[in-house]
């Protein structure tokens, strides 16, 4: 108010001191007049005040009507400012409310996927219960009753808990442990398990001892070498002949037909992570954490280092004819080796996962973090690339016969066949996938 009748004086004493015979009460008629069509409203009211106030008022004097039109304008301003507001509410509740609405579709919707994920689940185990009930039908046909039990036993873990199967899945439980025994006890875990050519015996290994167990439980020799420190691994042949066994103070065993043994001593700079023989079982490849792999003559005391990789070499492998060697490194490549140590090419720009010869072609089969298998030759050119998984591919291995190569993604394993390496099968899985292997007959 009192910044009004300041504009009021200061009005006033302008038009007063002018000492002229300018109409006053025009004057701050038209000057109010613009203030209310600028919606000035206080400032319009101020200047029909000072107006009314002028000493002489012409006989058409409105003021009284113009303050009315004042009033009335700024009700009507502050009128539509509130339906504004309304508006806005009005449009905010519809917002929230239709928010509100669509969490819930998709709550329901997210429900009704979780729901629909379950129900492939138990169709998925309901099918391969159906299947393996099939296979177990079929072995118990041919007279496999263990085979067929056992398939039996699988088909009944896939049932519905609270299903007619509960009693039998139990029976079954208990047939199944009747057919089972225990051939070798540990306290240290167990870490691998190798079949030797006569197909009759077992090389069981922990972490700090050997044995030798009959598949029928009835004989167990603990065999040398018994200064072994701690095992690291085993490494077998195909064929069963000959094993090799490495630990943490770099000595190694040759076993041979589970009877014959040779110490070796295989010196590094950091612990050895891996160790393979060739199929002559006169030279062993291991791989270290100090970067290097090294080439060992049993017979000639020879020692060849491969050097060249930037991170552990984690991986080795000997080609079918034993004249080239892979190893695979955590610096995301691999190199091919002669036997001289002298290096013939090397696989980079992705990571590498696995890597295999082979076994009847000069090919180097190569397991890479994208998804793809590269196939080179022995010098490291990539002959072909195979593009059928969509995820990183962790493992490769042929089938005895090398007419097929097996590889395998997180859930899904794809099944090639040489030699032009044509996607024959694929077998998916729900979950990840933690290990697998060929049966002899690769049936």
């Amino acid at each position: 108010m009192r910044t009004y009748l300041l504009i009021v004086g200061l009005l006033l004493s302008t038009v007063l001191s002018a000492q002229t015979t300018e109409d006053c009460y025009r004057e701050f008629r038209s000057i109010g007049i613009t203030y209310l069509n600028n919606k000035e409203f206080a400032n319009a009211f101020s200047a029909f005040v000072s107006a009314i106030r002028c000493p002489e008022l012409p006989e058409d004097d409105d003021i009284d009507l113009w303050f009315k039109r004042v009033v009335d304008a700024e009700k009507a301003f502050y009128e539509q400012l509130i339906e504004e507001a309304k508006v806005s509410e009005r449009a905010a509740v519809v917002a929230q409310k239709e928010a509100e609405e669509a969490q819930e579709r998709e709550r329901k919707a997210r429900l009704q996927a979780e729901l629909n994920a379950e129900e492939a689940k138990r169709r998925g185990r309901r099918a391969e219960s159906l299947r393996l009930s099939l296979l177990a039908e079929n072995e118990l046909q041919k007279g496999n009753r263990e085979d067929a039990l056992l398939l039996s036993f699988l088909a009944m873990q896939l049932n519905d808990q609270d299903s007619v199967f509960s009693q039998m899945r139990i029976f079954s439980e208990v047939v199944k442990d009747s057919f089972s025994r225990v051939v070798y006890t540990s306290k240290e875990p167990i870490q691998s398990i190798s079949s030797l050519q006569s197909g009759k015996e077992i090389l069981v290994t922990d972490r700090t001892e050997i044995c030798l167990l009959t598949l029928d439980g009835q004989q167990k020799e603990k065999i040398w070498p018994r200064s072994l420190q701690r095992i690291i691994g085993i490494s077998s042949m195909t064929d069963g002949r000959s094993s090799i066994v490495y630990s943490d103070n770099f000595e190694a065993a040759l076993i041979s037909d589970g009877k014959h043994f040779t110490m070796l001593e295989l010196p590094h700079e950091a612990p050895i992570i891996s160790a393979t023989l060739d199929k002559s079982n006169n030279y062993i490849l291991t791989c270290a954490r100090d970067r290097q792999a090294k080439l060992w003559g049993i017979k000639d005391k020879t020692e060849v280092t491969l050097a060249g990789h930037l991170g552990n070499v984690y991986q080795g492998g000997f080609s079918p004819d034993g004249s080239t060697i892979f190893t695979r490194s955590s610096d995301g490549t691999i190199k091919l080796w002669n036997r001289e140590g002298a290096n013939k090419g090397t696989l980079s720009g992705v990571y590498f996962y696995d890597a295999t010869f082979a076994p009847d072609q000069e090919e180097l089969v190569a397991a890479s973090a994208v998804g793809d298998i590269l196939i080179t030759d022995l010098d490291g050119k990539i002959k072909r690339t195979l593009d059928g998984h969509s995820k990183p591919v962790h493992s490769v291995v042929f089938s005895s016969d090398g007419q097929y190569l097996l590889s395998s993604s997180s859930a899904e394993v794809l099944i090639w066949q040489l030699p032009d390496y044509q996607k024959v099968a694929s077998i998916d899985h729900d979950q990840e996938i933690v290990g697998g292997c060929l049966l002899a007959d690769d049936s």
